[in-house]
């Protein structure tokens, strides 16, 4: 699949800390990132992957022109869904934690 197609296909979906590096689109994570679900897309419900993405826009207009010369984009958000059906203890702590414990803390970390 070439990177930025439509994905007609249960997608495989990892989580990472905030400030991990982001891999190339078209290479698996590494590093820090790590799989939701135990086999990763094989155990995600049949309904898939849900990619909403919303954005808010402000349009620019000036004297006697007949539409909005420029706009901008001045708020943007991506919410990725998706029902899993097996997950271990680090990624469902690590979702609801969202950032690393210190070192030294006992928690569990990534990595």
């Amino acid at each position: 699949m070439m990177p930025y197609e439509i994905v007609m296909a249960p997608a495989d979906v990892y989580i990472a800390f905030e400030g991990e590096p982001f891999p190339a689109v078209d290479t698996p994570p590494t590093g820090n990132w790590i799989p939701l679900g135990t086999a990763g897309k094989r155990n995600q419900a049949e309904s898939g992957v849900t990619i909403t993405h919303k954005q808010t826009l402000k349009e620019h207009r000036t004297t006697g022109s007949t539409g909005p010369v420029k706009v901008v984009r001045t708020q943007e958000d991506v919410t990725v869904e998706c029902e899993i059906e097996d997950l271990d203890a680090l990624p469902q702590a690590s979702v609801r934690r969202r950032r690393p414990e210190p070192e030294g803390s006992g928690a569990p970390r990534l990595g």
